[in-house]
């Protein structure tokens, strides 16, 4: 199953607060600054998350990664977004 997982990565010395998000897998991965033109106007913390999420599968993972993707809190920092739209096949034991 296809999922990406987000992170908040808070500010240190030396960077801005970012958000992550990386393949499940961690493969593929892009770390967005919350002063991102994109992301930077908006407050609500899980619509950022969903852009940078949307900016990973546009700018580096491609068509087999698009569809309708829903979250999920994993904790306090982490989500995950499994994308609805893959069929998964069932199978009897």
């Amino acid at each position: 199953m296809q999922t990406i997982i987000t992170k908040y990565l808070p500010a240190t010395n030396h960077l801005p607060a970012r958000i992550k998000a990386q393949t499940s897998y961690g493969k593929r991965s892009i770390t967005v600054s919350i002063h991102h033109p994109k992301i930077e106007r908006i407050s609500d913390d899980l619509r950022r998350e969903s852009i940078v999420a949307q900016m990973l599968v546009n700018e580096k993972l491609g068509d087999s990664w698009r569809g309708t993707w829903t979250a999920g809190k994993i904790d306090n920092d982490r989500t995950v977004w499994t994308n609805t739209a893959v069929r998964v096949r069932a199978f009897e034991v």
